[in-house]
This record gives structure tokens, C-alpha cells and sequence, in this order.
């Protein structure tokens, strides 16, 4: 798998270079982790509904790979 092949979906926000170009970097980092993935789904979302509280923004990543697979969810005030 490829590190343009990972897909990333924005929810409740405007998509944005800079924060997929930020995303790509992070999870470049674990290549290596990740090298027999068949898929890898990242999921950036706002809550709009719930501003001004400490988690306004959620990650979900989902990596799938040939027997298992592998999900984080990480919860904060802002996307970076």
C-alpha cells in the first residue's frame, strides 16, 4: 500500500490541504507498521453542536490488514 492510496474523509468541517498534507506526514512516520495494509481509512471530525468543549475534534483511524485489523480514536481541541 501507497501513502496516496490512504483514504481521508472530513466530517462537519472544510477539507484542507495543509491538514491532509499534516495527516500524510504523521502516518508516514509508521510506514514501516503499515507496509502489508490493504486498506486505511482516516476519519477528521468537528463537532459543531459542542463548541467550546475541550473535544471538539475527533481522529478516527482504521487500518485494515490481510487478519486483522486495527482502529484509533484520539479526541482533542483542535486537529493538530
Amino acid at each position: 500500500m501507497k501513502l496516496e492510496d490512504i483514504q481521508i474523509t472530513f466530517v462537519g468541517m472544510e477539507p484542507t490541504k495543509a491538514l491532509k498534507k499534516y495527516v500524510l506526514e504523521k502516518i508516514g512516520k509508521y510506514e514501516h507498521l503499515w507496509k502489508d495494509a490493504t486498506s486505511i481509512e482516516v476519519y477528521l471530525k468537528e463537532f459543531v453542536n459542542s463548541r467550546g468543549v475541550k473535544n471538539d475534534f475527533r481522529v478516527d483511524i482504521t487500518v485494515n490488514l490481510p487478519n486483522s485489523g486495527v482502529r484509533v480514536e484520539v479526541n482533542g481541541e483542535n486537529m493538530y
